[in-house]
């Protein structure tokens, strides 16, 4: 089960913090679910939105290990975004989104250069996601 925790933002409501913990039950259960009320299928909407979620859950273990000095921050900057970021290419482009292939080359990069770079990287990546929203 993936768990993604992400403060709302003072204009967030209570339906959409809902409807993020449906889509997140959805999700767990391979694209269905059995609750009423729930859609068994997630909408494009829905599922480009679950995949920048995931991004940023991806982003926030890598920068959580940077600064706890940890092994396996290269990981969650490379292959897993790369996996999440394939499938919506297309809609990040038509909805000229911040976040694009070249961020993911500067993950890359920055995986295997200083901490501090690594960090500050990873803080503007956090944004780009944001602005993708």
């Amino acid at each position: 089960m993936i768990i993604v925790a992400f403060p709302l933002h003072p204009q967030s409501d209570a339906k959409l913090a809902a409807r993020v913990v449906q889509i997140a039950a959805v999700e767990a259960e391979g694209g269905a679910s059995a609750e009423p009320g729930v859609a068994t299928k997630l909408d494009p909407t829905d599922a480009y939105r679950l995949a920048l979620l995931k991004m940023k859950g991806r982003l926030s273990v890598a920068r959580a290990l940077l600064q706890l000095r940890a092994p396996g921050a290269d990981y969650h900057l490379r292959q897993p975004l790369q996996d999440i970021f394939r499938p919506i290419q297309a809609e990040l482009e038509r909805r000229n989104a911040p976040f694009t292939a070249d961020i993911l080359v500067q993950l890359e990069h920055a995986a295997a250069g200083t901490p501090a770079m690594t960090l500050a990287t990873i803080e503007s990546a956090v944004l780009a996601v944001d602005g993708s929203f």
